[in-house]
């Protein structure tokens, strides 16, 4: 059976890609399970920056690169780009195609062109909830008066960057419609799919995690004291203005306290710094003046997947801020490694965090119950280690054949597409 996937990059290393990545690498380890699986034979197809169809081989399996570079202004309409579909499917047979999340538009376009190939889409993020979510915490005034040079070359201020989510929304609801089964993980998911695309298949699968996570473990005596390690967050939705407003309550009992940010720094007070900034992150370079938080936060640069696992071992308490998560992978590899856990209390979370047992829950936007909850860590190492132990008590859980289970879900896909 030959599978095409559509996503939203390479898999990592392929391609002439790199390995480093701080995002998606349960992408790479979707790839990589059912690769070692030997049940199917996968195409991958995603858009960069080549002038022609790109193809580069891996065994039986196919890596296609689509020309269009930066998917924001990709036109789905234009006919070179419909021309350079086409060309992808005379170069393909597959018996499914599967979408990895709803997020692209030319998500819609690769499905409009294999229309008569049965489809499945894997739900990542939500769309239609981002869209809702999107600036959660923050005032109109804000979002206005935090508009930078860069939001008005690129047409990226929050606004605007809403509007295009509330857009991107019905490109979702399209591709839903058009697939003929629906992969997620949760009861959450599963709720927002039936409101959205009620009557779709539903099939169930976890979201793959790298073994890198599962070779690291926590130690509360080898961790840096008053350390916290928490999501990338170059987005409202990450709800890092919500972490660094609690960080302001953090420091009054622990001065020394320090937040490691996967990524690179636009905080400073250069030029270069300040116009490279968008207006979220001139939000947050406010609210680190405001709370004098200049030696509190350290951006880390880009990691993979082992620069990660390493960071998490080594901090003393894992934050995940979100507005707005499904399944949330980094919290789940956090988990993994053992580190104690603090997380808002949205979207997929309580399918795999329960408050007070293996993590800290706090309603989302509340900093003060943020920062509450961040103390009772730093200060409790018996809290700290109950945290870990029980956290890593999902392990067993999380070791899926992803290779089997998609096989199954293809088998029942075809069986039952074969019977119209």
């Amino acid at each position: 059976m030959r599978v095409l996937w559509i996503t939203s990059r390479p898999i990592s290393g392929t391609c002439g890609t790199s390995t480093a990545a701080s995002s998606g690498s349960w992408l790479d380890a979707a790839y990589d399970s059912c690769k070692k699986s030997g049940c199917i034979t996968i195409d991958v197809a995603s858009l960069g920056n080549v002038s022609e169809v790109k193809c580069f081989n891996d065994g039986d399996n196919r890596f296609f690169v689509l020309p269009g570079g930066s998917d924001v202004r990709y036109d789905i309409r234009l006919k070179k780009n419909i021309q350079h579909w086409n060309e992808l499917r005379g170069m393909t047979s597959p018996d499914i195609v599967q979408i990895w999340g709803t997020e692209k538009s030319y998500y819609l376009l690769a499905q409009e062109t294999f229309h008569d190939v049965p489809s499945v889409v894997y739900i990542q993020g939500v769309i239609t909830k981002i869209a809702d979510d999107y600036s959660v915490g923050l005032s109109e005034w804000t979002k206005l008066c935090n508009i930078s040079i860069q939001d008005l070359y690129r047409g990226t201020w929050i606004s605007r960057t809403q509007r295009h989510f509330r857009k991107m929304a019905k490109v979702e609801h399209k591709i839903l419609q058009n697939s003929y089964g629906i992969i997620l993980e949760n009861d959450w998911c599963e709720d927002q799919m039936n409101a959205i695309a009620p009557g779709k298949q539903i099939f169930r699968s976890k979201l793959p995690i790298k073994q890198v996570f599962f070779d690291k473990e926590w130690d509360i005596d080898v961790v840096t004291a008053h350390t916290i390690f928490t999501n990338a967050g170059a987005a409202p939705i990450k709800g890092h203005h919500i972490l660094f407003k609690a960080l302001g309550i953090v420091k009054r009992e622990f001065a020394d306290v320090k937040v490691l940010i996967p990524g690179f720094s636009r905080m400073g007070n250069s030029f270069k710094d300040r116009i490279g900034r968008n207006g979220y992150s001139n939000y947050l370079s406010k609210l680190i003046r405001k709370y004098h938080l200049e030696d509190n936060i350290q951006y880390v640069g880009v990691l993979n997947s082992e620069g990660m696992a390493e960071m998490i071992a080594k901090c003393n308490v894992f934050v995940m801020p979100s507005c707005i998560e499904n399944h949330s992978s980094s919290l789940i590899e956090a988990m993994i490694v053992g580190a104690p856990c603090v997380s808002s209390f949205v979207g997929g979370v309580g399918s795999i965090a329960v408050h007070n047992k293996n993590s800290l829950l706090y309603n989302y936007p509340d900093a003060e119950a943020l920062a509450g909850l961040i103390c009772r860590v730093l200060r409790n190492r018996e809290l700290a280690v109950s945290l870990s132990d029980n956290a890593k008590k999902i392990r067993e859980d999380r070791i899926v054949n992803l290779g089997e289970d998609f096989s199954s879900i293809y088998h029942l896909v075809l069986r039952d597409e074969g019977k119209k």
